[in-house]
């Protein structure tokens, strides 16, 4: 059973005034079950300005499906133009959605699974246009690993205008956190509000 985890790259504002340049990740609950294939998608917007997001937030399956009241983001001089996702060890990585805007090419890591474990990989999306907005939602499937956790998925944005943010920090140290997913017991389309057991 596939369950879906939206990721979001949001434009951070507080008391209408925007964040500082300096980006972070949050997680609103971005759970997926354990051992099984799930489709992750990242929202990636693009700041005014041509800046890059300040904040990413992770929605747990349940919300909104991608598509249904999503930001489609408003016509852009400047818009991604490549976005490459870093996935861990203990993910297997299977697939990618192409769309007439994007293409893309799912990787597993090279090298043997270490005792067992899948051994993660890359995942790369690349703009076939010469336009693009302020917003795209970019979606993988990958197998969530047995072992519950906390896993980062490391992430660089490119911007057609040359400019490069690498969202793969810890959250402590640096100043752009990779976003994080939570690998739960939670059964494949129990949603946030479903009985715990």
């Amino acid at each position: 059973m596939k369950g879906k985890t939206t990721v979001l790259m949001a434009t951070a504002l507080l008391a209408g005034w925007a964040m500082p340049a300096w980006g972070h990740v949050t997680a609103e609950d971005p759970s997926v079950p354990k051992d099984s294939e799930t489709e992750i998608t990242f929202s990636v917007p693009v700041e005014e300005g041509g800046g890059h997001a300040h904040a990413m937030h992770a929605l747990h399956e349940g919300h909104e499906e991608p598509g249904a009241g999503e930001n489609k983001g408003e016509p852009s001089k400047v818009y991604n133009q490549e976005v490459t996702i870093s996935v861990p060890r203990q993910f297997e990585v299977l697939t990618c959605d192409k769309t007439t805007e994007w293409d893309c090419k799912a990787e597993a890591a090279k090298g043997s699974s270490h005792s067992g474990q899948a051994p993660g990989g890359t995942v790369t999306f690349t703009r076939l246009t010469k336009s693009g907005t302020t917003m795209d939602h970019l979606s993988f499937t990958v197998h969530t690993p047995v072992n519950r956790g906390t896993y980062r998925f490391p992430t660089t944005q490119k911007l057609s205008d040359g400019d490069e943010t690498d969202w793969n920090g810890d959250g402590v140290t640096n100043k752009n956190p990779a976003p994080t997913v939570q690998v739960t017991d939670e059964a494949a389309g129990d949603g946030h509000d479903a009985p715990h057991k």
